[in-house]
């Protein structure tokens, strides 16, 4: 007996219906992350230094295999985010990653409350957004830990007078930082524009008595530059660099001979790199054979943050894939950091010494 064209056609869709089924079910399934930065020059280059950590994750993480498969995309925007946001939002993105200063992260998060989308930094401290029940989480400590421990090195450093070079830019963590240590550790502090024309600093810096301390506030690229003033004009001056300093490109400071500094962090990136196996860390390095800077730690541990999510519940979005988030803990070579309900790190940063002859751990009272 023949078949019917009719039932031929319809029993071969159904087996192609079942195929596709089976295909979808045996498939890892695919959750997209978006990477929103910014090209405005004060930002660019801790913004694509969180884009290409971001990625080098993706390609690592889809390598290696896993119960899901993450998918990267990505919009820049200049000043205002809202319309590279609504673009991550049309291609379907479960979560965000943005904001590798506190001023970005600011203006992303409420297009991330709007458009109901987690926003997740790698470095922000700003408090704005700190103990709500909202859509940004981070893995950076909030900025009154951070003030907290300044101030107290302040004191220990006993500098009864402290000129601070603070950028214009990212006022949300640079002023406020400086503001709020100074009140904090009832100092003087002068403030002095670290954007300024270096050979007018230059000058003014030599037509002054060396203050006991000085601070830097400011983009890597600008801090270096006033690093090798400092080294040059006041080689006495107890010296002190932001997190913001050191976020991109600190591997740079060796270059300055005799260089010796405080800053104030969660870790100490030269020798991170030498605690324990990571292995994201270990094949970007083999891959790219360059030092690793402060901003690829904690991009890497937000992308940890956001798998772990995803791998927990990788068909969610919205607020399943938020609650999915925090609380949390992140373990990595090294350190660790454990986010509480409001995706906020928990615990005190540590207090470090660079010196040409390495790092050592400074215990304040």
């Amino acid at each position: 007996m023949k078949l019917s064209v009719a039932r031929i056609l319809s029993a071969a869709g159904l087996v192609l219906g079942a195929a596709l089924v089976l295909r979808f079910f045996a498939s890892p399934p695919e959750v997209t992350v978006g990477v929103l930065y910014s090209d405005c020059p004060p930002y660019l280059a801790t913004e694509v230094d969180m884009l290409s950590t971001a990625q080098a994750y993706v390609d690592w993480y889809n390598g290696k295999g896993g119960p899901i498969r993450l998918r990267l995309a990505a919009a820049h925007y200049r000043r205002d985010p809202a319309e590279a946001f609504e673009e991550l939002c049309r291609r379907k993105v479960s979560v965000v990653l943005a904001g590798s200063v506190s001023e970005l992260a600011e203006a992303a998060a409420s297009h991330a409350e709007r458009l109901r989308i987690p926003l997740v930094s790698p470095t922000a401290q700003t408090e704005k957004l700190q103990g709500r029940d909202d859509w940004f989480f981070r893995v950076q400590k909030p900025l009154s830990r951070t003030v907290e421990r300044t101030a107290a090195l302040l004191c220990f450093l006993e500098a009864d007078r402290v000129i601070a070079f603070v950028s214009d830019n990212n006022e949300a963590y640079a002023l406020e930082t400086v503001r709020r240590t100074r009140e904090a550790a009832g100092l003087t502090v002068e403030i002095v524009d670290a954007d300024g024309d270096f050979a007018s600093r230059r000058t003014w810096m030599a037509s002054i008595p060396a203050p006991p301390a000085v601070w830097i506030v400011a983009a890597p690229e600008t801090s270096f530059w006033i690093c090798r003033q400092v080294r040059e004009l006041w080689p006495e001056s107890a010296l002190i660099l932001s997190i913001w300093s050191l976020s991109s490109g600190h591997g740079r400071l060796d270059e300055i001979d005799g260089l010796s500094f405080f800053f104030v962090e969660n870790f100490d990136p030269w020798l991170a790199e030498d605690r324990g196996e990571d292995p994201f860390r270990d094949a970007f390095r083999s891959a790219y054979r360059h030092p690793l800077s402060m901003l690829f730690h904690y991009t890497a541990a937000a992308m940890d943050l956001i798998a772990a999510a995803a791998e927990e519940k990788p068909r969610a979005r919205g607020e399943s894939f938020r609650r999915a988030l925090a609380p949390r803990s992140i373990t990595r070579a090294g350190w660790s950091i454990a986010l509480d309900a409001w995706g906020d790190p928990q615990g005190s940063p540590r207090v470090f010494r660079r010196t040409s002859r390495g790092v050592e751990e400074v215990f304040l009272p």
